[in-house]
């Protein structure tokens, strides 16, 4: 990300901010589409399907495959949470919080705070700023 000087307009660092989040959410919908599409639903038919196998050999397949299923709805729900983080960034920006916003995107700030806290950060900044113009 392009770094912010003092002396710019606030309408370049909404346009930055804007588009390093828009960048940002399209990595992520690569990422999670990548993750559902490795995760090969017909492992479970296949295993279904060997009846020649023991029992045991059998429940061991199965609880890989649980295992994966799991790793693969966790890694989902951690872009998920991303997300939406930079998702209340995006639609809390407006003139007064822009510093703030690009501050949190900074170094990814911003996923050390809940969706509520972000946006009560960003409410009180607007707030404050408002009732001073």
């Amino acid at each position: 990300m392009k770094y912010f000087t003092p002396t710019d307009e606030e309408s370049v660092l909404k346009e930055h901010i804007y588009s390093f989040i828009d960048s940002k959410l399209q990595f992520i919908d690569y990422q999670i589409n990548t993750i559902v599409k490795s995760f090969d639903v017909s492992d479970s038919i296949s295993i279904s399907r060997q009846e020649q196998q023991e029992k045991e050999e059998e429940a061991n397949q199965d609880f890989i495959f649980s295992l994966r299923y799991e790793k693969m709805l966790k890694s989902i729900e951690g872009y998920t949470k991303m997300k939406a983080k930079l998702l209340v960034i995006r639609t809390k920006l407006n003139k007064y919080n822009a510093e703030r916003s690009f501050d949190l995107l900074t170094d990814n700030k911003y996923m050390y705070y809940s969706e509520k806290l972000l946006t009560n950060i960003l409410d009180k900044i607007t707030e404050e700023q408002g009732q001073l113009a």
